[in-house]
């Protein structure tokens, strides 16, 4: 498909960043950043992640998309520079309800509210957050920060937990039942839970962005759970060779993997950019 044909048919991409395409987790490598900053120029490039927005805002600035709306934290907050275009929270309520089970079982609970991190304390898997997204948390107790919260009137976007496998499972399966019609739970791996809002995931975000009626005309990317909806649903979706079997079994195409910069090799080739690796 020549450039003229393939920019009629799609006119935008959605882009999921960890795992997909920042290679090395805290960056976009220079051809992907070439890559996507040339599309930037002819068509609309969306970036779609669990990130808080800080940690999505510098990817921005290098591939040219500033001016363009963020769908963070899984859909549950969509902003376009200071402007917010979608915005849904996790009561206060349910976090405290949280808050038991997690100090039972050991468990830590980071909580992303619209551009604050707050954790209870700091840990490897911390600074491993702290260098990937450029942003550094607030350490307090964790019913501090649930306090400050209602004092604010606000409530949070995303919970992260954080703790080893078997409390995790119990966990899970809480989440999985007396909560599973009031939180999305996804499992990042043995260690993480990441819980967002209700009704809420990156496909919804995108159709609040965009209308149901637009995805004929995009281009997703993904590798983990939480991009299941989107690929499937979109004009073509497309997973990372890295990316869950169950992610490659949605997908329309596959690409090579992350550490390979799939997504800019694909998207080259796709749209005949011509650009040198």
């Amino acid at each position: 498909m020549n450039t003229k044909d393939a920019m009629e048919k799609y006119n935008t991409i959605c882009l999921d960043l960890d795992g997909t395409i920042l290679a090395l987790k805290s960056d976009i490598t220079p051809f992907c950043a070439t890559v996507l900053k040339k599309l930037s120029t002819q068509l609309d490039i969306i970036l779609v992640s669990a990130r808080i927005p800080s940690g999505m805002s510098y990817i921005q600035e290098k591939v040219g998309t500033s001016s363009k709306p963020i769908i963070c934290y899984n859909g549950a907050y969509i902003v376009k520079g200071e402007e917010v275009i979608y915005d849904k929270c996790i009561p206060v309520s349910l976090i405290e309800g949280l808050l038991k089970p997690c100090n039972e079982l050991n468990v830590n609970m980071g909580i992303y509210s619209y551009n604050d991190w707050s954790v209870p304390e700091d840990s490897a898997r911390i600074q491993k957050e702290i260098h990937n997204t450029k942003t550094d948390p607030v350490f307090e107790e964790t019913a501090t920060t649930i306090a400050n919260l209602k004092k604010k009137g606000k409530g949070a976007h995303k919970i992260m937990l954080m703790g080893v496998k078997d409390s995790l499972d119990q966990l899970g399966k809480l989440l999985s039942t007396d909560l599973k019609d009031k939180l999305v739970a996804y499992r990042s791996n043995d260690t993480i839970i990441e819980i967002a809002p209700n009704d809420v995931s990156k496909l919804d975000g995108i159709k609040a962005l965009l209308g149901e009626e637009a995805l004929t005309k995009v281009i997703a990317f993904g590798d983990n759970y939480n991009d299941i909806d989107m690929l499937r649903e979109v004009g073509m979706g497309i997973a990372v060779a890295n990316a869950r079997d169950e992610v490659k079994a949605v997908a329309d195409e596959h690409t090579l993997s992350c550490a390979e910069d799939g997504v800019p090799i694909f998207l080259n080739k796709y749209f005949e950019l011509g650009i040198e690796k």
